[in-house]
């Protein structure tokens, strides 16, 4: 880190090559950046592209939300997370609302790429068996869940909600 965002990184194994730009952590990685914390078996930091890969089945949690899959790549922009991939069994979920207990929205399918700004999801793309099971709510009032799947699904998000979803191919 530059200093502008703190990364704590561990594993059983660290190590870097400062002429390469290349860094890893083998076993047991956490890594801890803001309020992002995620786990996996490997991780490879490409310094110079600010560009992370992370396997063994890598699981992200940022507060209420998790996103997990079988390979994870992290895309920065002057040390901003702003894409992550997952490819393979690719599952998002997060809270419906905040009361406790309250359901879990769930993104799957076999590839997903997540958008950042702001440290806030502001756009999805899931491609293939894409599924999206979220609840619809007007204000704090209840008003039903929906399933959508199809080949691809792109998805805007607004205040942390859906607000436009579009299928591609085997629409359901």
């Amino acid at each position: 880190s530059t200093g502008r965002v703190n990364t704590e990184i561990v594993g059983d194994t660290i190590t870097y090559s400062d002429s390469l730009g290349y860094a890893t952590a083998l076993g047991n990685v956490i890594i801890a950046r803001d309020s992002l914390t995620a786990f996996g078996q490997l991780l490879e930091f490409y310094t110079d592209s600010m560009y992370a890969e992370l396997t063994g089945s890598p699981m992200a949690i940022s507060g209420a939300d998790t996103i997990r899959g079988d390979k994870m790549r992290l895309f920065f922009q002057d040390e901003v997370l702003e894409r992550v991939e997952v490819h393979g069994d690719a599952v998002a979920t997060s809270p419906a609302d905040t009361l406790p207990d309250a359901p879990r929205q769930i993104l799957t399918g076999d590839q997903m790429t997540l958008w950042i700004t702001d440290s806030r999801l502001t756009s999805a793309l899931v491609e293939g068996s894409a599924t999206a099971t979220y609840y619809v709510r007007e204000k704090t009032e209840r008003q039903g869940l929906n399933v959508t799947s199809g080949d691809k699904l792109k998805i805007s998000f607004e205040e942390r909600r859906i607000s436009r979803i579009r299928v591609e191919g085997g629409t359901q």
